[in-house]
């Protein structure tokens, strides 16, 4: 017979490495020094926002 309670434990560990590694995710998918087209496909493939690009400055745009 299992004990639910060393059950749910386990599960909130599996939880939180789950949250770190998507955190280190989101977090490459975010760094700009990486290539952005990867940066984009991790993103679309993993269901999460899609990187943000660099906005041009005013001085740049004219």
């Amino acid at each position: 017979m299992t004990d639910p309670i060393r059950d749910l434990r386990i599960a909130e560990d599996e939880l939180q490495v789950l949250r770190g590694f998507k955190a280190d995710v989101v977090a490459f998918i975010h760094e700009p020094a990486h290539d952005l087209e990867a940066r984009r496909s991790l993103a679309e493939r993993l269901g999460l926002h899609p990187p943000r690009t660099a906005r041009k400055s005013t001085q740049e745009a004219e």
